[in-house]
């Protein structure tokens, strides 16, 4: 498929729509409702906001309905559980009407007035245009984490992801439709995004600070996104196995030629209960390094079976009569 400039939108369809998870961001609506309309609007006369409600329990709910009621151009998709942000990200990419769509957080730490200079880009043909963070306002903790956690994907997996690019990004309608379409359970949109192939171009940025609230995101929710990258693109964990097996054998086998040579010349032989617990500690650990390894495939071959379903729509709001 060849990178075309967009023709105008038919058959009901917008020029632009964003897509805005949201996870118990009450103090970050308002603002929401304040500062995306005001971009969105100098960037094009037709567009939406899909906001996706990804099972709050304080008022977030409460205060996007009422954000809806007073601009048509609002879509609130309610989910009926927290079921994490790349779900919540691809139930809002399923309700989108644009023949360019958008993905930005609730948090606001993606400036949205990069947006529009991505839609330059896909304007003049490209695909896809991510946002790749040149610094951010994190603790230093937690930067060294994200650092270390692309690297480490983007070392072990088969095809090489962009690193420290996020969810943040504008894309064609045709390659949102692409991803939709694979199935996986254990979602890394922004690999499965790279995955997908179309022309894609890197968009440097500097993260924000987060201007109300508190972070959803931490290092618990960055260990299930480095499994998710890590066990998804790459079979290099099962290699490790053989590895690891190959190099615990040819230590076996130098220790027990070492035992040999010292009984044949006469010297004292390591023996004893410390040199068989040693022994025994290295081949134990090596297994079940092995079985926690396999364990972790066979799981997500268990997940992909079972097919359940990676979302469950509860209501959608919307002042204005959808398709």
């Amino acid at each position: 498929m060849t990178s075309e400039p967009l023709s105008k939108p038919q058959n009901g369809a917008l020029h632009f729509s964003l897509v805005v998870p949201v996870f118990n961001e009450e103090a970050m609506v308002p603002l929401l409702a304040k500062i995306l309309p005001t971009h969105l609007a100098a960037m094009s006369s037709d567009w939406e906001i899909v906001l996706v409600d990804d099972g709050s329990s304080d008022g977030t709910l409460a205060l996007l309905r009422e954000w809806a009621i007073t601009e048509p151009r609002i879509v609130v998709v309610q989910l009926t559980r927290n079921f994490g942000h790349q779900n919540a990200v691809l139930a809002g990419l399923a309700n989108t009407r644009g023949k360019v769509i958008g993905i930005i957080d609730g948090d606001l730490q993606d400036p949205p007035e990069v947006l529009a200079l991505m839609l330059e880009r896909i304007e003049v043909g490209v695909d896809v245009v991510y946002g790749v963070r040149k610094a951010r306002k994190e603790g230093g903790l937690l930067r060294f984490a994200y650092w270390l956690a692309y690297r480490l994907i983007n070392g072990m997996a088969d095809q090489r992801l962009p690193l420290d690019s996020g969810d943040f990004c504008a894309m064609r309608r045709e390659v949102a439709n692409e991803l939709m379409k694979l199935g996986e359970q254990h979602l890394f949109l922004r690999g499965l995004r790279s995955w997908v192939g179309f022309v894609q171009e890197a968009f440097p940025y500097e993260r924000h600070a987060r201007a109300e609230g508190s972070p959803k995101y931490g290092v618990k929710q960055l260990w299930g996104l480095l499994r998710n990258g890590i066990y998804g693109f790459t079979t290099m964990p099962l290699r490790m196995i053989r590895w690891i097996g190959a190099l615990v054998l040819a230590g076996s086998i130098a220790y027990s030629v070492f035992i040999l040579l010292a009984l044949w010349l006469g010297s004292s032989a390591p023996r004893g209960f410390a040199t068989l617990a040693l022994g025994l500690c290295i081949f134990g650990g090596a297994q079940l390094l092995a079985l926690g390894i396999i364990g972790e495939y066979v799981a997500r071959i268990h997940d992909e079976v079972r097919g359940r379903p990676r979302y469950i729509v509860k209501t959608v709001h919307s002042a204005c009569e959808r398709p």
